[in-house]
């Protein structure tokens, strides 16, 4: 009886597993995260953060969180599409400094809609300067660790498929419309270094997507068709890298 009651257990508990596989990283190393209890971990960013949000990088470290602490951890979305600094920092106190519980863990994404560049400059400027995105990266990142005492982390943005977010640019040019360039690694590579340092300034801590999604052997297969969102194995490379954070 005890040994049926075993494997029982056992089935059950890997039938959860694989029913979690598609809205979670991996089931495994779970006892590696060092979160303490209760915690409240938040994720501010622009459409990569909201889109999918059944099953996007957020989605799966909610699961695998839950799986592990149960109720004793939060995590909340706060993603809105379109978003870069300028907008977080005009709704930070709505949607992150008066969320109850009390934020413990505030995680930063963004960066593509920032350094899109304009096509009315040939682009050559971007939707923010470097300038403004630095100070009200600053302004965002030191306001949080004010007013909440929260851990702070930036997260890079990710790389894009450049040749394909070119060639829509240039199907927009073509037909005379105006519209903006994402994606080149040039100005996200400008933009990440500006919250790496902001990062560092301030105490906050840095994890790079960029590198992890330029570098891998099927980049492609990470984004969807327009080569700047993130698809499922986008998101899950994503949530293991928070994980992988977690768990230093």
């Amino acid at each position: 009886m005890k040994r049926a009651t075993f494997v029982l257990l056992f089935f059950v508990a890997g039938l959860r597993c694989a029913m979690q596989a598609s809205a979670e990283a991996p089931c495994k190393n779970t006892d590696t995260i060092k979160l303490q209890p209760p915690a409240h971990l938040v994720f501010v960013g622009d459409s990569l953060t909201a889109l999918f949000s059944a099953s996007n990088y957020v989605a799966k470290v909610r699961a695998r969180l839950q799986a592990r602490f149960g109720d004793a951890v939060r995590v909340t979305n706060a993603g809105v599409g379109g978003d870069y600094i300028t907008r977080v920092q005009a709704r930070l106190e709505k949607d992150v400094l008066k969320l109850a519980p009390k934020p413990t863990h505030v995680f930063i994404f963004l960066g593509h809609n920032d350094s899109k560049l304009k096509s009315s400059s040939n682009y050559e400027e971007p939707v923010v300067t470097p300038e403004d995105f630095d100070r009200q990266y600053r302004e965002v990142v030191a306001t949080i660790q004010k007013t909440l005492r929260a851990r702070v982390i930036v997260l890079s943005a990710t790389s894009s498929v450049y040749e394909t977010t070119k060639a829509t640019a240039a199907k927009a040019a073509a037909a005379g419309r105006a519209h903006n360039l994402f994606g080149k690694p040039e100005a996200l590579e400008r933009f990440n270094a500006i919250a790496r340092k902001v990062a560092a300034d301030l105490g906050a801590d840095y994890v790079d997507l960029y590198e992890p999604t330029r570098a891998h052997p099927d980049k492609p297969g990470l984004f969807t068709k327009d080569g700047v969102h993130i698809n499922d194995a986008g998101n899950m490379l994503v949530a293991r890298e928070v994980l992988r954070y977690l768990s230093r």
